[in-house]
């Protein structure tokens, strides 16, 4: 049995969707990196891994970016890590496989990846990471997030004639349907709980509305992901997720965009659980 943190989670700021966020990202992860256990952190910090997959592409295609403090390794390891000479003697110590063996095939491929593909292929490598991490919250949401991208990657190429093999990642049964199905649905009604939602907002011709309708779907998944968690690892990986959100939106859009997230994600858990209820 996992600890519990109770001191901890009692003092995790109020993640009331849309409401006002009085700690910074940054200052969350700082109060969580002094109270876990290394271990636990080890599993949480998985998910700043976003902010490495920042900087790496930064880094290799010139971008002039601001660095990312958020992320797992310093500048040092990142530099070290884009370092051509270092990739070809094996990568960086301590540094996640998947980062090593994608800067190895950037340097060794003659026709290099868009940076939105190389993009793709590193989020697919965290998730398949935090997928078999052996955490039950954790793996869940990496195995909703994937899917989820997919199936908007799919209906996106679908839209636009493009090659559906191409814009999916990960060989699962839902990548895989994808990839191959005809039908409308893909064939995953039964498949994926959320499908019907998901291309619902697919259709939503705002991009805005768009994002945020996905981050309430998000939010959804992991309250209900983590409805028995109280004072464990996982409430702390869900605030983690969930502030990230909160936060963005926000700074984003005051008080009127804050209140338009809470509609919808209401009205998104009303939509969810009465299907489940059929």
């Amino acid at each position: 049995m996992g600890r519990n943190y109770y001191y901890l989670v009692a003092g995790l700021p109020d993640l009331t969707l849309g409401g006002k966020c009085t700690t910074t990202q940054a200052e969350l992860r700082e109060l969580v990196a002094e109270e876990l256990t290394a271990s636990d952190y080890g599993l949480v910090s998985r998910l700043y891994l976003p902010h490495d997959h920042s900087n790496i592409l930064n880094r290799l295609y010139g971008a002039d970016a601001p660095f990312d403090e958020l992320g797992v390794y310093g500048r040092d390891t990142i530099d070290e890590l884009t370092d051509k000479a270092a990739a070809s003697r094996g990568g960086v110590a301590g540094v996640e496989a998947y980062l090593n063996e994608f800067v190895a095939d950037f340097y060794a491929s003659e026709a290099k990846p868009t940076r939105a593909e190389a993009a793709n292929r590193l989020s697919d490598g965290q998730w398949t990471l935090i997928e078999n991490c052996g955490n039950r919250f954790m793996s869940g949401y990496a195995k909703f997030e994937r899917q989820m991208r997919n199936v908007l990657a799919a209906l996106q190429a679908r839209r636009h004639g493009l090659s559906v093999d191409r814009a999916v990642v990960g060989t699962d049964d839902v990548a895989e349907a994808l990839r191959h199905s005809r039908a409308h649905d893909f064939g995953l009604k039964s498949e994926v709980d959320y499908l019907e939602q998901l291309m619902s907002i697919f259709e939503t011709e705002d991009l805005q509305e768009r994002e945020m309708k996905l981050d309430a779907l998000r939010w959804n998944f992991c309250d209900d992901a983590s409805f028995f968690d109280y004072f464990s690892v996982e409430r702390v990986a869900v605030a983690i997720v969930q502030f990230s959100m909160a936060e963005r939106w926000a700074q984003m859009d005051g008080e009127a965009g804050r209140a338009k997230f809470a509609a919808m994600i209401s009205d998104l858990k009303n939509t969810y659980h009465s299907k489940k209820n059929c």
